[in-house]
C-alpha cells in the first residue's frame, strides 16, 4: 500500500492522546499486532481461569478501591482503545478502516447524505448490523478522529433524541474517502486545482439542520426498504445533479429538490453489488467530471423522483413557489416526477406511525388543493406524476412507484380483465350494467370530456340511464385526484348524467387517504369486488362527531 500521509492538522491538544508504544518495525507489525489483539477480544473481556475451568471478566481496580467491570469501559476513550496499550496512530486508523467494510461503508453513506444520525446510518449502511453494534462503532470512529458528531436539538423529535448524535465526516475519514475510493487528489494539499472531490465545506448542512435531518429520516426508510427487495437506485442533493436549463447555456434551473433520485439502472445495480459505489460519477465534483463521467450520466442515469420536504411551516405561497419551479423544470426535464410528504414526528422504538388524522387532514387538503390548481394540466394528462400525503403515505407510495417503474396502475385489472367482473353483476329486468368504456371511446360528446376515465361503466336503472366515470387510484396518488375533479366539475356543467367512481386496493389505503369532502365521489375497495367477483360495493364518505372529533365512517350506498 502506499504511503499514508498525516493529515490531521497540528492545532489539536496532544495531551489528549497516550503516545503509542514504540515499534522497531514499523506500523505493518502495529496493524498486525492490532489485529491479533482484536480477534481475542470480542464483545466483553474474558479470562479463561485455569483451575477451575470458568470465564472469569476482567476486572479493573479503581484509586478509591471500587471494581469497575470491563464490560462497562467504552472501547475508545479520547483516541485509545480499552483493550489496547498503544494510542491514536494515525497510520494504524487508516489501515484497519480500510479493511473494514462496515467502517468503508459508513464513510461512503456519509460521503452521499453528508450527515446522519445512528439510526439513519444502520439502514443506509449497516442493515445487517444490531443498533449497539453500530452506536459502538460510530463511537470508536469518533473518537479515531474518522468522524465528527454533533447534537442538534432542533432536528430532535422522538423521546430522548435530545441525546443523539449526528454524524458527519472529519478530516481524515474525508481523507480516506478521496485518496482510497476515489483515487482522486487530495485538494486540501493542492487548494489552487480543480477539486477532484467534495470538501467538508461542500458536505455541511449548515442553517437547515432540521429540514436535513427530516429528509434523510425519509429517504433512509426509502432506501432500506427498497434494499430489502433488491432495487437500488442512484440518488443525492441537487448540488450533485444540477439540472441544466438547455435552453440558456451554463443556466441552471431554478428549481432545487430536495432530494432527487434517478431511476434503477443495471450500471447502478452492479457498483452497488461489488461495493463500489464510489465510482458512481454523482461522487465527483460538477465542475471536474470528464468526458466519460458525463457520457454514463447521459447514458445510464435518469432523473425519477424529487423528494419534497415540508415542516408545516411553510405557508401557501411557498408551496405554490415550489409547484411554479418544479413546473418550470419539466420544460426541460419532461420525465421527472415529485413525492411531496408532510413530517409525521410520530415514532414507537423508531417506528415511523401514521400521523392521527385530526392533526393532519386540513393541511393535507389544502396541500393537496395548491398542487392540483397549479398543476392541473400536467396532472390530468399524465405529463408528470405527484405523490402527497404524511411520511407513511408517501413513504408507501414512493416505494410502489419505484418498484413498479412509474406504473401507479399496477395490479389493476384493465380492459376485459375488468369488465369480467361488471358482466359478473346480476341482471333484471330493472337494473342492468354494461361495461361501457370502448363505446364512449367512439362517441363524439359535446362539449367533449376533459379526461377519459380509466374504464366507464354504464348503468341502466328502471330505464334511466347513468355513465359511471371509473378512475383506479392509489394511496397518496394525486393524478386520479385531479382527473376526478376535472370530470365532476363537466358533470356539474350539465352535460351528462354521469357519476365519478374513485376505486382503492384495499380498505387500508382506502381509510388512509384524506378526502375531499365537498366533491360527491363515490368509493370502491377493489379487495371487496375481487372477494364477490362481482362489481358493486359503492361507498360514500362521512364525517361524524365522535367525541367531539370529526370522524371518518363509511357508509354504502346503492349504484
Amino acid at each position: 500500500m502506499s504511503e499514508v500521509r498525516h493529515i490531521i492538522s497540528n492545532d489539536y491538544d496532544p495531551t489528549d492522546f497516550i503516545p503509542p508504544d514504540h515499534h522497531e518495525d514499523g506500523s505493518v507489525d502495529i496493524f498486525k499486532d492490532y489485529l491479533d489483539e482484536e480477534d481475542e477480544a470480542d464483545g466483553d473481556e474474558l479470562e479463561f481461569d485455569r483451575e477451575d475451568g470458568s470465564l472469569n471478566k476482567i476486572e479493573t481496580v479503581k484509586g478509591d478501591g471500587t471494581v469497575e467491570k470491563s464490560g462497562r469501559k467504552k472501547r475508545w476513550i479520547n483516541g485509545k482503545s480499552s483493550r489496547l496499550k498503544n494510542g491514536f496512530v494515525e497510520d494504524k486508523v487508516i489501515k484497519l478502516a480500510i479493511n473494514n467494510s462496515n467502517k468503508m461503508a459508513i464513510l461512503r453513506c456519509l460521503y452521499t447524505h453528508r450527515q446522519l444520525d445512528m439510526f439513519q446510518i444502520g439502514r443506509v449502511a449497516t442493515p445487517h448490523m444490531h443498533k449497539k453494534s453500530v452506536g459502538n462503532l460510530l463511537a470508536e470512529m469518533y473518537a479515531q478522529q474518522l468522524l465528527n458528531r454533533d447534537n442538534l436539538l432542533k432536528a430532535s423529535r422522538a423521546k430522548g433524541d435530545e441525546k443523539k448524535y449526528h454524524y458527519r465526516l472529519a478530516k481524515l475519514g474525508l481523507y480516506i474517502i478521496a485518496t482510497f475510493d476515489l483515487h482522486a487528489l487530495w485538494n486540501y494539499e493542492h487548494p489552487t486545482l480543480p477539486k477532484q472531490h467534495y470538501l467538508l465545506r461542500n458536505l455541511a448542512v449548515g442553517s437547515q439542520q432540521a429540514h436535513h435531518f427530516e429528509t434523510q429520516e425519509f429517504m433512509s426508510r426509502l432506501l432500506y426498504n427498497l434494499t430489502q427487495k433488491g432495487i437500488y437506485f442512484p440518488h443525492s442533493d441537487w448540488r450533485r445533479y444540477p439540472i441544466q436549463d438547455l435552453r440558456v447555456t451554463g443556466k441552471i434551473t431554478p428549481y432545487r429538490p430536495d432530494w432527487f433520485i434517478f431511476k434503477p439502472n443495471p450500471f447502478y445495480s452492479e457498483l452497488v453489488k461489488n461495493r463500489r459505489t464510489t465510482e458512481c460519477p454523482l461522487n465527483i465534483p460538477v465542475e471536474s467530471r470528464q468526458a466519460a463521467e458525463k457520457d454514463i450520466l447521459k447514458e445510464h442515469y435518469t432523473g425519477f423522483l424529487s423528494i419534497e420536504c415540508d415542516l408545516k411551516t411553510e405557508d401557501s405561497r411557498e408551496i405554490e413557489d415550489k409547484c411554479k419551479k418544479f413546473l418550470y423544470s419539466l420544460d426541460y426535464y419532461p420525465h421527472n416526477n415529485m413525492a411531496f410528504f408532510s413530517v409525521n414526528g410520530w415514532y414507537e422504538n423508531d417506528v415511523l406511525l401514521p400521523a392521527p388524522k385530526n392533526h393532519t387532514q386540513m393541511r393535507a387538503r389544502n396541500t393537496k388543493k395548491i398542487i392540483i390548481r397549479h398543476m392541473e394540466e400536467e396532472l390530468i394528462f399524465d405529463k408528470t406524476q405527484v405523490l402527497h400525503g404524511d411520511e407513511v403515505t408517501c413513504l408507501t407510495s414512493s416505494e410502489f412507484f419505484i418498484e413498479n417503474n412509474g406504473n401507479m396502475l399496477h395490479g389493476y385489472p384493465r380492459a376485459q380483465d375488468f369488465a369480467m367482473y361488471v358482466n359478473a353483476t346480476p341482471h333484471t329486468l330493472e337494473k342492468e350494467s354494461v361495461f361501457f368504456t370502448d363505446e364512449l371511446k367512439k362517441i363524439i360528446l359535446n362539449p367533449p370530456l376533459p379526461i377519459m376515465p380509466d374504464e366507464v361503466i354504464r348503468i341502466r336503472n328502471f330505464g334511466v340511464a347513468e355513465t359511471h366515470m371509473i378512475f383506479l387510484a392509489k394511496l397518496g396518488w394525486v393524478n386520479p385526484i385531479a382527473k376526478a375533479l376535472k370530470m365532476q366539475k363537466w358533470i356539474d356543467e350539465g352535460n351528462q348524467k354521469a357519476k365519478v367512481v374513485l376505486v382503492y386496493p384495499n380498505a387500508e389505503e382506502l381509510d388512509s387517504e384524506v378526502h375531499f369532502t365537498d366533491p360527491p365521489f363515490y368509493y370502491v375497495n377493489w379487495e371487496e369486488v375481487c372477494r364477490s367477483g362481482i362489481w358493486g360495493h359503492y361507498k360514500k364518505p362521512v364525517y361524524r362527531k365522535i367525541r367531539n372529533i370529526n370522524t371518518l365512517t363509511w357508509e354504502d350506498v346503492d349504484q
